[in-house]
């Protein structure tokens, strides 16, 4: 036994390296995949059941004290994050940080200003494990029932959020006319491209108000151009679970809704089949496309003349 887990057999990871396959003695029996280092080390003791707890730091150790590398200020041992390894005699070890946890904070946060767009792929990564999902949407559903979301909504800082996005979403609005966006939709049948929900069928909810929705006019390239050429039309639930993904990334067998029909169209349209249906770009927002015609009308006019 190594912590709560169980060797049941050796195996091989993701990469083909050297694994063993473990069982957690939790209620659900959780078999999980560890690599040999994080099973002897000790970094790995169960299969996320028990995240975040430790168990308690022996009398001995507190009344212990270390001096903090970054305020040099001697202090008592518990006031230092610790890391708990079992060694080769199953004793367990402590390694204490060298750093304080107020220091330790002090530097997360200044990291998370000083490199942003790094943070935020951090950020992403980690959302994008299977524990994470399930323990953000248990989260958040309890913030809604217990009505701390809505506070945090009305809340200055909630507000500025919702400025922030609102700013991020005007320069992600795809630059087309009307008819540009109905025969996208009339190329792929008027279903969304990834699932294949027909438009009909297509519902969504509004505060606490379910009704017909147009699709979503998803970026193929998230950072992309907002013409035809890098639009595609989504339901809204796969056009959420793509969010930033690139198309290969998002709809590829692994996808349950993946056909290789429906991926050859998307291609052929991204390739070539755009041109049929793109028209000239608007001289400025809002422009009608009449209008825009009538302007190329009278430029071809006067070259001619």
């Amino acid at each position: 036994m190594f912590g709560h887990l169980k060797v049941i057999q050796e195996t091989k990871n993701n990469k083909g390296e050297k694994a063993w396959l473990c069982e957690c003695d939790c209620k659900k029996h959780t078999q999980i995949t560890i690599d040999t280092y994080r099973l002897t080390s000790g970094a790995k003791r169960h299969c996320g059941c028990l995240k975040g707890e430790k168990s308690e730091l022996p009398e001995i150790y507190k009344t212990q004290t270390q001096i903090c590398n970054t305020c040099n200020i001697k202090k008592l041992l518990t006031e230092f994050y610790y890391q708990e390894k079992y060694q080769e005699d199953g004793t367990i070890k402590y390694y204490f940080a060298p750093r304080c946890k107020k220091c330790d904070l002090e530097k997360v946060y200044a990291d998370r200003k000083a490199n942003p767009k790094k943070r935020r792929k951090w950020d992403y990564k980690d959302f994008e494990k299977p524990e994470r999902q399930i323990y953000f949407k248990e989260l958040t559903k309890k913030r809604r029932e217990n009505g701390k979301y809505l506070a945090w909504q009305r809340s200055e800082a909630g507000k500025e959020s919702s400025k922030r996005a609102r700013e991020k979403r005007k320069l992600k609005e795809h630059e087309i006319y009307p008819i540009e966006w109905e025969n996208t939709k009339i190329y792929f049948n008027n279903k969304c491209v990834y699932c294949g929900l027909p438009i009909e069928k297509h519902f969504v909810k509004r505060l606490k108000n379910v009704k017909k929705g147009d699709f979503h006019k998803d970026h193929v390239i998230d950072d992309g151009r907002n013409d035809i050429k890098n639009l595609l039309p989504a339901c809204e639930s796969c056009n959420s679970s793509k969010h930033q993904k690139t198309l290969n990334e998002f709809y590829n067998k692994e996808n349950p809704d993946y056909t290789y029909k429906r991926y050859l169209k998307i291609v052929q349209w991204l390739k070539e089949d755009y041109k049929l249906y793109i028209l000239p770009k608007r001289r400025y927002k809002g422009q009608h496309l009449s209008v825009r015609l009538k302007e190329i009308e009278q430029a071809k006019n006067k070259t001619n003349k």
